[in-house]
Parts: C-alpha cells; sequence; structure tokens
C-alpha cells in the first residue's frame, strides 16, 4: 500500500504541478523517473545525500521537455532528503520511477 500512495503522490503533483515532495519514498520515486531522462550516474542503491547531490548536478546541465518534466525538476530541486530515511522501500520505490510514462503534453 505504501508504494502506490508515494507513486501516486508523486504522479498527481506532476500532472496537476502542484504541492512539493514530502518523504524519501517520495523523492526516491522521482529520482528514478529523473533517470530515465539524464544519463545517471546514480540508482535505487545511491544513499540519500549522495542521491541528492548527483540529482541536483544532473538537474544543472538538463532543459526539460515539457512542463512535466518541468515540474519534475521542480520538485527534485525543493526537497532534501533524510539520510536516515532509507530502506528496501526507497529502492523499490526508485525501480518503479523508472517505469514511469509522462502523459502527453496538451496542445
Amino acid at each position: 500500500m505504501i508504494p502506490l500512495l508515494a507513486q501516486n503522490s508523486v504522479d498527481h503533483k506532476i500532472q496537476f504541478q502542484m504541492s512539493v515532495i514530502v518523504g524519501n519514498y517520495e523523492y526516491y520515486y522521482a529520482c528514478g523517473i529523473f533517470s530515465k531522462l539524464v544519463d545517471a550516474d546514480w540508482n535505487q542503491d545511491t544513499l540519500p545525500n549522495e542521491l541528492m547531490e548527483k540529482v541536483q548536478k544532473a538537474i544543472s546541465g538538463y532543459t526539460p521537455k515539457g512542463k512535466y518534466e518541468e515540474y519534475l525538476i521542480y520538485l527534485l530541486r525543493r526537497y532534501e532528503p533524510r539520510e536516515e530515511d532509507y530502506d528496501d522501500m526507497t529502492r523499490l520505490l526508485f525501480e518503479k520511477g523508472q517505469t514511469y510514462e509522462f502523459p502527453g503534453e496538451e496542445a
């Protein structure tokens, strides 16, 4: 149930461009999504603080392709992960993020 809640939360935040990431479960899911967009040198086994550094570096050189990617980056920029909140669920959610498909852009 917890993975589904984190997934749905991030999916809705990207699509409706509202709110912020509120925990490492959402953060790892969002990082999994972003890892598909760039040549990521991180994965589900990367610890939170190292993941944040790598993601922030990748964000600085990335140009979003549409409003959904733009909002994903907004979400990732604003969150600071908690190092102690890392477990099997964060790893699972990162992997699930890698299967995310962005909704079609509106004309």
